[in-house]
C-alpha cells in the first residue's frame, strides 16, 4: 500500500462507508485525517480511529458552502495543511418518483455541488502550499446510466466532468486532480436503495457480488500518493467489470 507519511487529508463524508474505509487505510499508511459529515456521532467515530494527535472530527454539510470553507479552515487549524482532499459524501437519490423536484435539488447539492465547493476550498489551500491530490468518488452512473433514478446518474455524470475539467486547469499549480468509480458497494449508503434495484444491478456484474468498501479505499489511496504522480484527471473504475459490458 502507498505511503501517505506526513500527509494531511480531509475526507467528506468520512464517518461511514467508502468515506470511513478510506480514511482507516490513510491512518494505517501514515496520514492525518480529518473526517467529516452530517453526523452528531462524528466525534465518536474519530475517537473510535485514533488519537486526536492522528484524527479528528469536523461536522460538515457539503451542500452549504461556508461549511465546506469552514472544514478546509479547521483542517489546516489542526494539522497545519491539506495535502489531500476525498470528496466521498452523497446521497443515493432514489425515489419512487424518479421526477421529484426536491430530491432532484438535493441531490445534486449533495453529490455534485458538494464536490465543487471540497474542489474549490481545497484547491485554494492547497495552491498556498505548492501542490496536493484531490480524489472525486463517482460511482458507476458516472458513465452510465441506471433504471429507477435520473438525479443520481446526472449528478455522478457531473462529478466525472468537473474531475476532468478541473485537473486540466490545477496541475499548473502541482494539483493533481483525479476520481475513482465504485460498482455497487455494501454501506450504509446503499442499503437505502430498493432491493430489487439493488439486486437487478448485481445480476449485472461479471463478478456476481457487490464490493466492500474497503476494497475501494486501496484506489483512493493509490490517486492520494505520490505514487500517481503521473495521474492526472483520470477516473479510476473500481466496479467488477459493470461497466465494461
Amino acid at each position: 500500500m502507498a505511503n501517505l507519511n506526513g500527509k494531511v487529508a480531509v475526507i467528506t463524508g468520512g464517518t461511514s462507508g467508502i468515506g470511513l474505509a478510506t480514511a482507516k487505510n490513510f491512518i494505517a499508511n501514515g496520514a492525518k485525517v480529518v473526517i467529516s459529515s452530517r453526523s452528531t456521532k462524528g466525534a465518536d467515530v474519530a475517537a473510535s480511529l485514533g488519537s486526536e494527535d492522528i484524527v479528528r472530527f469536523c461536522q460538515t454539510d457539503v451542500t452549504v458552502e461556508e461549511s465546506v470553507k469552514n472544514l478546509i479552515d479547521f483542517t489546516v487549524k489542526a494539522f497545519g495543511r491539506v495535502d489531500i482532499a476525498v470528496a466521498s459524501a452523497g446521497v443515493t437519490g432514489f425515489t419512487l418518483d424518479m421526477y421529484d423536484t426536491d430530491v432532484w435539488k438535493n441531490t445534486i447539492d449533495s453529490n455534485l455541488t458538494g464536490v465543487f465547493y471540497l474542489d474549490k476550498y481545497a484547491v485554494a489551500q492547497m495552491e498556498k502550499q505548492g501542490g496536493g491530490a484531490i480524489i472525486n468518488v463517482g460511482s458507476a452512473t458516472s458513465i452510465v446510466g441506471n433504471m429507477g433514478t435520473v438525479c443520481y446518474p446526472a449528478s455522478k455524470h457531473g462529478v466525472a466532468g468537473l474531475t476532468k475539467s478541473a485537473a486540466i486547469n490545477a496541475i499548473a499549480q502541482n494539483i493533481r486532480i483525479n476520481g475513482v468509480i465504485p460498482g455497487f458497494v455494501r454501506t450504509p449508503f446503499t442499503d437505502s436503495v430498493p432491493q430489487d434495484d439493488f439486486n437487478r444491478n448485481l445480476q449485472m456484474i461479471p463478478i456476481k457480488r457487490a464490493a466492500s468498501p474497503e476494497e475501494i479505499a486501496p484506489a483512493i489511496n493509490f490517486l492520494a500518493s505520490d505514487e500517481a504522480s503521473y495521474v492526472v484527471g483520470t477516473m479510476l473504475v473500481v466496479d467488477g467489470g459493470y461497466t465494461v459490458q
